[in-house]
């Protein structure tokens, strides 16, 4: 009827960097790594107060490097991680035979330190990405191996 869920993620990312110039000598400055220990987590629960009905709610934390940037990274480089904050909550449903299903669904994501290409070679900071979605999903399936579905979405980017 209630399940708690948690987890944390501790990674070790590195970034390491060997260039060699046409003429066979090393540009300034490689070889060089850059390492970056991130620590996220989340935490979800899940309430199922009658048969078929699931109420669910969640909060993460995730990191990944920037991937417009990570190509122009040099040493003396300041090149944070990405970062994310996600609250999603919803309610499912399913019938008895599982024929019938429906989900409700409410997002909020921001994303901060997020880099976007100014051109091929060069990429700059944005800021920060905030979204907010709400979504609903209906399915039918009338007989075994056939199934209609379909979703229709609100997104709020900015």
């Amino acid at each position: 009827m209630l399940a708690l869920i948690g987890g944390i993620r501790a990674e070790n990312l590195t970034l390491s960097r060997n260039s060699i110039n046409f003429d066979g000598t090393l540009p300034a400055g490689q070889p060089f790594t850059k390492t970056w220990t991130p620590v996220s987590y989340r935490g979800a629960v899940t309430l199922e107060p009658v048969k078929g009905i699931m109420l669910y709610g969640m909060y993460a934390t995730a990191y990944d490097p920037a991937a417009a940037g990570i190509s122009s990274v040099s040493p003396g480089t300041s090149l944070e991680l990405t970062n994310s904050r996600i609250y999603a909550a919803g309610v499912k449903t399913i019938s008895d035979d599982k024929r019938l299903e429906a989900t409700f669904a409410a997002f909020d994501i921001e994303r901060r330190n997020v880099y976007v290409a100014l051109t091929n070679a060069v990429s700059t900071l944005a800021g920060e990405v905030h979204t907010r979605r709400v979504e609903f999903a209906a399915a039918v399936r009338p007989m075994d191996g056939l199934k209609f579905w379909g979703n229709i979405a609100l997104t709020r980017a900015r």
